[in-house]
């Protein structure tokens, strides 16, 4: 357990990713440290990961942050079938359909 994790209820931990938690509770630089000690891409019960909650809140900063990690996986789908890819396409956010298609030799 990390520092950040001692002070979220077990609830919350058991039941989302830390990062999905803290998206609009901290500062940017809090959101940095915990990608680089954190499970980026673990799912919330819904099979979401950061990203995909990342992108129909049109974070930038995040997404950038996110998507520059090493251990990114584009095609992770959630519960309902959808990728980055389709939830970028979904919120209509052409430039980022681009990237992620740049990413995953669409």
């Amino acid at each position: 357990m990390n520092v950040f994790e001692s002070v979220i209820p077990d609830y919350v931990v058991a039941t989302i990713p830390l990062l999905d938690f803290l998206f609009f509770r901290v500062a940017y630089s809090v959101v940095k440290v915990l990608i680089n000690s954190c499970t980026v891409f673990a799912k919330d019960i819904q099979g979401d990961t950061a990203l995909h909650d990342a992108v129909p809140r049109n974070n930038d900063d995040i997404i950038n942050m996110l998507i520059a990690c090493n251990d990114v996986d584009f095609k992770l789908k959630n519960q309902k079938g959808f990728n980055v890819l389709h939830e970028a396409a979904r919120c209509g956010d052409i430039k980022l359909v681009t990237t992620v298609m740049s990413y995953i030799h669409c």
